[in-house]
């Protein structure tokens, strides 16, 4: 049974109110819109170990499922059994439910993170709306705790999921890894119909990027960083980059360029003329500039690889 090896106590102060623990399993299930990204008659399971959760993605990417094991008394145990009226009712089971579903949503919206910035899955909801329905297992079925909801999701582009490849999600799950915040401005950048500001976006995902980078190569410069004022964006990905990786970004004159058009966006927003073009053309060198970061710090990881190979096209 899925999920049926792990095993979580909700908060004690719930158990402590009325009686005895008793083990259950729940299930929490998900709406995935549009589920373009996968392109596998398999399912697909993931193990957030830190929350003892399981996921699974159904092989039409439409659902996510999640999976763990509780603790609940037996007053709630007993409730369980009851009809809907009972079970709605009953506050503790409500709390409960709430508790489960934000560790769902927490651990699914994870997974969906790194699918979309790890595998370059481009087009996602940045704006989800989460509500699952449960159930829990009884009888050797599932039974259902009146709940309802939906996450509406929709990825397209980047590396196509499937079982083979989904252990390099489950990989990053495990090693705690977060994907750049500055990939997130990039998505936007790439999404963004209006140049003016698919240009703003695109610049702040390299101004972001390498001092992410910077911070993971050598952590004590992280203050300088973040509160001293920093050294054009050039430099950064010129000199300095080479000082601390030993190569400069293959993107330095451009990125050089795209700073002074942003400064024009921003301040003399009359004097700046780009067309969609222009600025799709200076979002697909930063991204360059953006893979060529996570290569050199990641240089092992395939699909960080990919992902530059990808972008060089």
């Amino acid at each position: 049974m899925v999920g049926m090896d792990f095993c979580h106590i909700i908060k004690k102060s719930v158990l402590e109110k009325r009686g005895t623990p008793m083990e259950i399993n729940i299930r929490g299930t998900y709406k995935i819109k549009e589920g373009y990204y996968y392109n596998s008659n398999e399912l697909l399971s993931f193990k957030d170990k830190s929350r003892h959760i399981e996921i699974t993605i159904d092989p039409d990417g439409a659902r996510a499922i999640a999976y763990k094991k509780i603790q609940v008394t037996e007053d709630i145990f007993q409730c369980l059994h009851l009809g809907v009226n009972e079970i709605l009712e009953n506050k503790l089971i409500e709390e409960i439910i709430q508790q489960c579903d934000e560790e769902f949503i927490a651990s699914i919206e994870n997974v969906l993170a790194l699918i979309k910035y790890c595998f370059n899955q481009l087009v996602v909801d940045d704006d989800l709306n989460y509500l699952g329905s449960f159930a829990w297992f009884k009888d050797g079925e599932w039974k259902f705790i009146p709940s309802s909801g939906e996450i509406y999701v929709r990825l397209v582009e980047g590396v196509l999921i499937n079982p083979k490849n989904s252990i390099f999600i489950q990989n990053y799950l495990d090693s705690g890894y977060k994907p750049f915040i500055a990939l997130k401005h990039l998505h936007r950048a790439k999404r963004e119909k209006d140049p003016r500001f698919k240009w703003i976006d695109a610049t702040i995902s390299a101004e972001l990027a390498v001092k992410e980078f910077l911070i993971k190569m050598n952590p004590d410069i992280k203050l300088l960083l973040l509160e001293l004022p920093s050294p054009p964006l050039y430099k950064l990905y010129g000199p300095i980059l080479e000082q601390y990786a030993g190569e400069p970004s293959p993107k330095v004159k451009q990125i050089q360029k795209g700073i002074e058009i942003r400064n024009k966006l921003i301040h003399k927003p009359e004097d700046a003329d780009i067309s969609l073009d222009k600025a799709s053309e200076y979002v697909h060198d930063i991204e360059i500039a953006i893979y060529h970061l996570l290569q050199l710090l990641y240089p092992e990881d395939l699909v960080v690889n990919l992902m530059y190979k990808s972008s060089l096209k």
